[in-house]
């Protein structure tokens, strides 16, 4: 309808995963090669998580494209089934021309498709996409097929694709078997500020218009609202060119897309309606998707009145704090020194009011390993009691690892361990806005790696609570 109009060849924000559209940025060109990496090296299990709307799915569909003939790639898109079904729908993915009726006949099958694609010298892929509507009982059969090896080599990749959610299940003691196989973790996170406008400013140029058709308050406008989650921008853009398009403009401006957002949000004698259809990202801006009717000169006097009680709270708040020597580094203020001395905190309080105001918690690992010890567990509880306490609290969680083994390796361990701690925290409730993972590697040894002990020291995470 508005292609003429704006000179474009084809819609460039349509939602299906059309590869010359396909952007990627720092982080998804990370997550690819890493990826990649783990699937060429055999490296067993790997796993890709994501909120909802990250692009998983494109990043996904680009990785299968580039593996080339010598890997044959199965995609189960639902891993909801039945145990039956499940190894039928397997078997079909992968040409097996068989249907069976036990789980003994299809390990004996696949066996022997496994082997012979060794013999080719193929590498065999099964995604497993949409992994957090996995059981456990589904989860034990996949890590199952694994088993099928030959002469330590690995006959089957399995690629775990999921949401944020399905690293609470890894932590489940009884996926523990499965936790300690994954040697490839990645987390996609939104895009950048700079991404985002880089990403709108390219699909516009592959659909024929090298022209910016969304100005810089557009963007920003985009930003605020999308938070950096692709498919949220392209909504909001398509939505924005028909809109523009009906007005009869070919510049896109703030204006057009704050239209754009109140439409979409669907005012109504329901209001919650539309913040339900964003709600798994626009959770937090869940309270200002209903304001839509007020008119430009009230809303005015509105952000004036709100500025200054914000003001006033940040005026009381230094007043009642200022004689608190909690500072660091004169920006951030550690709220370990208030909560150490909470009767209230639980299990491990002995051992906080033995901390300095300025140290960190540390969680061990044992060597190749993503299993807690039962301290562990129950430290990382204390912490996430501590923090749901605290939601004006910034969590940092960094994980760090001995020197031993490739570089690169380590630090992907690094980052899937305090994406670990991360999950255990979410199923205790945290908010998710709260918590920032960082993955060191080696990098920052706390001992020597020269001994057994300076190397057990070094395979950590070490967890911040900070004021922002």
């Amino acid at each position: 309808m508005y292609l003429e109009h704006y000179n474009l060849k084809e819609k460039p924000f349509q939602i299906s995963t059309d590869p010359k559209f396909l952007w990627l940025g720092d982080k998804h060109k990370e997550a690819m090669a890493i990826l990649k990496y783990g699937i060429i090296d055999n490296r067993g299990f790997l796993l890709l998580t994501g909120d909802v709307g990250t692009g998983k799915t494109t990043l996904i569909n680009s990785l299968v494209n580039g593996l080339g003939k010598n890997t044959i790639v199965a995609v189960l898109p639902d891993p909801g089934l039945e145990h039956l079904d499940f190894y039928n729908f397997v078997a079909h993915a992968f040409k097996i021309t068989a249907k069976f009726k036990t789980k003994g006949e299809f390990l004996i099958k696949f066996g022997d498709f496994l082997n012979q694609a060794y013999d080719n010298d193929k590498r065999v892929l099964l995604i497993v996409d949409e992994a957090q509507r996995v059981t456990n009982k589904m989860l034990e059969e996949i890590r199952l097929l694994s088993n099928i090896e030959k002469q330590h080599t690995k006959l089957i990749n399995i690629f775990f694709v999921g949401q944020n959610e399905f690293n609470e299940l890894l932590i489940e003691p009884g996926n523990r078997a499965l936790r300690q196989r994954i040697t490839i973790n990645y987390n996609i996170e939104p895009l950048s500020e700079e991404e985002t406008g880089k990403y709108i400013n390219f699909r516009l140029k592959v659909a024929g218009n090298p022209n910016s058709i969304f100005n810089p308050g557009a963007i920003r406008e985009i930003i605020a609202f999308s938070s950096g989650y692709p498919r949220l921008i392209n909504i909001i853009c398509d939505h924005a060119l028909l809109s523009g398009y009906v007005k009869g403009t070919k510049q896109i401006n703030a204006k057009i897309i704050q239209e754009c957002i109140k439409e979409l949000q669907i005012t109504s004698s329901e209001p919650k309606t539309a913040t339900k259809k964003i709600q798994h990202i626009k959770e937090t801006r869940a309270s200002t998707a209903e304001h839509t009717d007020r008119k430009p000169a009230t809303r005015k006097s509105d952000y004036i009145i709100i500025t200054l009680l914000i003001l006033l709270f940040i005026f009381l708040y230094v007043m009642i704090n200022k004689d608190q020597d909690i500072v660091i580094s004169g920006k951030r203020h550690v709220i370990l020194k208030e909560v150490v001395e909470n009767d209230e905190v639980p299990l491990v309080v002995e051992d906080l009011r033995e901390k300095k105001p300025e140290e960190k918690f540390i969680i061990h690992f044992g060597t190749n390993s993503n299993e807690f010890s039962e301290e562990a567990i129950k430290r990382i509880y204390s912490i996430s009691e501590i923090v749901n306490k605290h939601p004006e609290a910034e969590v940092i969680i960094t994980g760090h690892t001995d020197s031993l083994g490739d570089k690169s390796y380590n630090k992907t361990l690094s980052l899937f361990r305090a994406n670990m701690v991360k999950s255990f925290m979410l199923g205790k409730g945290v908010n998710p806005l709260q918590l920032r993972t960082i993955g060191k590697g080696s990098e920052e040894p706390m001992a020597t790696n020269e001994t057994s002990a300076g190397r057990s020291a070094n395979r950590r995470v070490e967890v911040e609570i900070l004021k922002k």
